[in-house]
């Protein structure tokens, strides 16, 4: 490798551990215009552009990372000779997917939160109008997740797919993975009553991890949404029309 590439690698990952993003996307891409098949100039040009990401841009953004890890892990495999160097950039890709989706799944939730805290208003009309529209959000909000969770279930995947997982090095990075995935869907469901995968995702991926961890148990967790809150909430403005009416019709007779 050339003194001016591993130079640029001295700074892009200097820039990245202080937090410099910029600086570091900047190194990463004069990188990959010399060696466009490097697997940290990929990876990192993708990881570094979602610490930044803005709420709409959440989904997009965990798609992009999920699209990036099977070059990226055929370049590890292919490029490294060395087994140990070959494990520690595996580790450092899994590593980084966990902390990447777990960012995403903060900002989704702070997101979610914010557009749906408690209205300080009283007026139970106002409470009527919003009950739907904290509904939809938090269905999107689970929808955003499928994206995010699918993130650590590439991961293992490609783990999977380009190593084996007859070493257990690489079996317990696939199978973290998996259970991480699962243990996103079901905190999601604590918080929110939402599932984010389906029974048949669930049941595949639990089967995937007893495989190789029979102690795994799917956890007895299930979405308790079941109200129709749209229906609800025209039942509520009714009464809220009602009462409005209580009070305006004594009023009213003041001037007949």
């Amino acid at each position: 490798m050339q003194e001016k590439t591993l130079n640029l690698f001295a700074a892009a990952r200097n820039a990245r551990e202080a937090g410099d993003d910029i600086t570091a996307i900047k190194h990463y891409e004069e990188i990959s215009a010399l060696e466009p098949n490097n697997w940290e100039a990929l990876f990192y040009l993708t990881i570094l552009k979602t610490n930044t990401v803005k709420y709409g841009e959440i989904s997009n953004a965990a798609i992009s990372v999920i699209n990036c890890l099977p070059k990226v892990f055929e370049l590890i495999n292919t490029t490294i000779d060395d087994e140990e160097i070959k494990k520690d950039a595996v580790k450092m890709v899994t590593n980084q997917c966990n902390k990447t989706a777990a960012w995403l799944i903060r900002a989704s939730g702070n997101y979610y939160n914010s557009i749906t805290k408690n209205d300080p208003s009283f007026s139970i009309m106002v409470a009527a109008m919003n009950m739907d529209s904290k509904r939809h959000a938090r269905y999107e909000s689970a929808q955003r997740m499928v994206q995010i969770g699918n993130i650590l279930c590439a991961c293992g995947n490609c783990i999977e797919k380009t190593f084996g997982l007859t070493d257990e090095f690489y079996n317990r990075l696939a199978v973290d993975c998996w259970k991480a995935m699962l243990i996103s869907h079901f905190e999601h469901i604590k918080l929110y009553k939402v599932a984010v995968f389906n029974d048949e995702t669930i049941q595949k991926y639990a089967t995937k991890i007893q495989k190789y961890d029979s102690s795994y148990v799917i956890p007895n967790i299930k979405p308790t949404e079941k109200r129709d809150y749209a229906i609800k909430g025209i039942i509520i403005a009714l009464i809220a029309l009602g009462i409005g009416l209580l009070i305006a019709l004594p009023m009213l007779n003041l001037y007949f």
